[in-house]
């Protein structure tokens, strides 16, 4: 094994203090953002969220979020994200460099999966009733390997959102850029549940929660995408 051939935690603890030192500055970093407390105000009521983000001074080429869900199903409320550094020509006595970018699109996404998880179970027959709006033949779900309905409505809800905050908190160049780019991956949902999300929601005082509101967005995919005879 790699752990035992490296002898890797004689290594770690030896290097224990640049861990904790590099490691506290990306967390300053990410909490400057607030990043977590923007999306618990957006959705207003409390999800059993447990963020944790790897820093790896071995890995130069960059970053990804491990599903934890399809891994184990029991760690389906952690969100974990990798992230090495970004200098392949860097000195060996200097400090790598983890950067600070894109962590609104990961938390904002991952993050919306998990508090979602129980509204898609609650509303299951609701949102079954809506499967003639998938096309499994559709060569967007194919290329982003979505095999269902369920899982194509909880991509699109979820990247609305992240639109929606977009629009909130970043600038009107980001907001267009972060939709055209879900667009242009064919989560062709979108460009309908983004600013009906943000209206009617988000700068709305209408709703406790986005609990409350959630079956307005079912109705309104079945008042603007009806079954055709």
């Amino acid at each position: 094994m790699f752990f035992n051939v490296t002898h890797f935690w004689n290594f770690f603890q030896q290097h224990q203090e640049h861990y904790n030192k590099w490691g506290d500055e990306l967390k300053a970093r990410v909490d400057s953002g607030k990043l977590v407390d923007k999306l618990e105000d957006f959705y207003k009521y409390h999800s059993d969220v447990k963020w944790y983000v790897c820093i790896d001074p071995l890995n130069s080429w960059g970053s990804h979020a491990i599903d934890t869900k399809t891994i184990n199903p029991q760690f389906a409320n952690w969100v974990v994200y990798n992230t090495g550094f970004f200098k392949r020509d860097g000195l060996m006595d200097v400090d790598p460099i983890f950067e600070f970018k894109g962590f609104e699109n990961l938390v904002w996404h991952e993050g919306s999966h998990i508090y979602l998880d129980h509204l898609f179970a609650k509303y299951k027959n609701e949102i079954d009733a809506l499967s003639y709006l998938f096309n499994k033949q559709d060569e967007g779900m194919q290329r982003n390997n979505i095999s269902n309905w369920t899982y194509c409505l909880n991509e699109n809800v979820v990247r609305s959102i992240v639109g929606a905050l977009y629009k909130k908190y970043r600038t009107d160049r980001q907001f267009k850029r972060q939709v055209a780019r879900e667009t242009a991956s064919d989560f062709i949902y979108v460009a309908d549940l983004e600013p009906y999300i943000y209206d009617k929601y988000l700068t709305s005082h209408k709703y406790k929660s986005f609990e409350e509101f959630f079956p307005e967005i079912l109705k309104f995919l079945k008042k603007n995408y009806p079954v055709k005879n």
